[in-house]
């Protein structure tokens, strides 16, 4: 039977589970591409359209310039949440295990690494979500906690902030050439097409209930798409479907704990709305995680790197998770955020 504390058997073992669903990464963001170094190359650009010239068949070809992009190196900082399974561990009935269950202490090993195990890679996806968060609705990527401060700012300038009559809360609004003017401004500057809205609860229910949508779902000889509001996993509402502009409307009743603060923040900032194409303009990068293999260094690609030790005084093994995730957009100009209630 194979040692479940070796690093081949706890890296063959998270390989096989199931990755954690999450909305804006199984909406959004493409498979994550794990680096051979711990710091991840990140490659954008500000989306520019050039057409080929004209040139006559006597003449030589015409030597195009190529789109500018930014490219930067970028350590990710490590997520590394960990569990001790001590004697006590080994000792206790598990949460929802029969009291009357005969295990060895092998087997009750085995059932606490596999459930800490997903328990960890939980709570580094909830970080992952947060971070795509950050980069959506601000631009940014920024990694704050014990002994790292950094921020990776992607010069984001599609933004903008309704007022007066314009606010959607405002029957004289026009939410619908509102939106139509954003999918237009995206397709101009990035020559991407969103396809997707993704609403915080109340702009939601203010676009719903907005007068001007009201009479358009009314009038029967104007087919402006339709209103289904149904409940998909994670947290997430999707509320229909507009035929002009071609857009499916969701909202995402998500939130987290503020790193400073404590204090309870949504995922989608109140009175915003974020349009994003959900055709792969988002990826997640992941550097590589160096840890000691048998008193020895060792650098490691992938998602997830895990790790394990044991100390003799008190009597207790280690699990550990190690991750450098880092989300980045291809295309910066590619989505828009809007706050459209005050």
């Amino acid at each position: 039977m194979p040692d479940i504390f070796d690093l081949r058997t706890l890296i063959a073992a998270i390989r096989q589970m199931p990755p954690a669903q999450t909305f804006l990464g199984d909406l959004l963001f493409g498979e994550g591409k794990p680096f051979n170094t711990e710091t991840v190359e990140v490659e954008y650009r500000k989306g520019k359209r050039k057409m080929a010239p004209f040139v006559s068949p006597l003449l030589p070809g015409k030597v195009t310039n190529r789109e500018g992009y930014t490219v930067t190196m970028f350590k990710p900082a490590l997520v590394k949440p960990l569990r001790p399974v001590t004697v006590i561990d080994l000792q206790k009935k598990a949460f929802g295990q029969d009291p009357f269950a005969d295990q060895s202490p092998d087997e009750r090993a085995r059932e606490i690494i596999a459930q800490d195990t997903l328990d960890l890679d939980e709570e580094i996806t909830r970080r992952e979500e947060w971070m795509r968060r950050e980069l959506i609705f601000t631009g940014k990527v920024t990694q704050k906690g014990e002994g790292v401060d950094q921020v990776l700012d992607f010069g984001f300038t599609n933004k903008a902030v309704l007022s007066g009559t314009a606010v959607w809360s405002n029957p004289d609004s026009d939410p619908i050439a509102e939106l139509m003017n954003r999918r237009l401004t995206i397709i101009q500057k990035s020559g991407i097409t969103p396809d997707a809205v993704i609403m915080a609860s109340d702009v939601a229910s203010a676009f719903i209930k907005h007068p001007l949508i009201q009479k358009l779902l009314d009038n029967r000889n104007f087919s402006v798409g339709q209103v289904d509001p149904r409940t998909i996993p994670n947290g997430a509402t999707y509320i229909g479907s507009l035929k002009l502009p071609a857009l499916d409307i969701y909202s995402y009743d998500e939130w987290f704990l503020d790193d400073e603060t404590g204090a309870e923040q949504p995922m989608v900032p109140t009175g915003t709305y974020a349009m994003v194409s959900t055709r792969g303009v988002f990826n997640m990068h992941y550097g590589a995680v160096t840890i000691m293999v048998n008193g020895e260094f060792a650098t490691i690609r992938g998602t997830r790197v895990p790790n394990s030790w044991a100390t003799v005084e008190p009597p207790q093994r280690f699990l550990q998770l190690n991750s450098r995730p880092l989300p980045i957009p291809t295309n910066v100009d590619s989505w828009y955020i809007c706050k459209v209630l005050q």
